[in-house]
């Protein structure tokens, strides 16, 4: 499967709604939706040349990756290098242990594969004022974290080249496995107990509690429970214990 720019289209505006977020002040964040093709048969999952399946429930995680990095990189431009830059799973990116930044991908399959619409939102230099209320992972922003002024501009490029490798690493030999101990690196709560909202719309819902022991190939989260049995997770929102 190729990973050249074809498989790429972007939109200066959001195609789909960026859940957890409000509307933010002109000219302070980037809003944008990334248009991805994987191909492959209906069914689920992408057939790479080495034949060994990759589930398009990844692409989120994926997109996360893209996003850590691309974030990173352009506070390393700044003179901000050391800036930790996390992943909360599914679709948060965070700093400083603060929501910087929300994903969602919506996609499904049609004649020619897989194609889903990749939306990112990133605070880039919202004022703390202006910032969303949030009681767990309170919202933030690069400049409100940094103090740094960072490119919007800047920051999309950085995103649509991580994307392009991304995919590349995802698609490659042992893909799955590096994409997997990629997101790893990167996750927050990597060996933390965390309470897991299985309805991520019903607060009042149910509720699960263990150990964050990483994602699977699939972009579940592995989940150690108490009685030491391990749970793949496949939606849901984690808080703190």
């Amino acid at each position: 499967m190729k990973t050249a720019a074809p498989m790429l289209n972007f939109a200066p505006k959001p195609l789909t709604k960026i859940r957890s977020t409000t509307a933010a002040p002109p000219g302070t964040g980037l809003y944008v939706s990334l248009l991805v093709r994987l191909g492959g048969p209906p069914g689920g999952r992408t057939l790479p040349e080495d034949g060994i399946a990759r589930p398009p429930t990844m692409l989120p995680l994926l997109a996360g990756i893209a996003a850590a990095r691309a974030v990173a990189a352009v506070l390393r431009d700044a003179g901000n290098g050391g800036a930790p830059v996390r992943l909360k799973w599914p679709n948060d990116v965070l700093l400083h242990g603060r929501k910087l930044a929300g994903l969602l991908v919506e996609g499904s399959f049609g004649p020619e594969g897989f194609a889903a619409a990749v939306g990112l939102g990133v605070n880039v230099s919202t004022l703390p004022q202006d910032l969303p209320p949030r009681v767990i992972y309170p919202a933030t922003s690069i400049l409100a974290e940094t103090w740094r002024v960072v490119d919007r501009e800047a920051l999309l490029h950085a995103w649509l080249a991580e994307m392009d490798g991304a995919l590349a690493l995802w698609q490659g030999p042992d893909g799955a496995a590096r994409a997997v101990a990629a997101w790893n690196a990167l996750d927050a709560n990597a060996g933390r107990t965390v309470r897991i909202a299985l309805a991520a719309d019903d607060p009042g819902g149910e509720v699960m509690e263990g150990m964050d022991l990483g994602i699977a190939s699939t972009g579940a989260l592995k989940l150690r429970l108490a009685s030491g049995e391990v749970r793949e997770i496949i939606a849901g929102d984690v808080g703190r214990r």
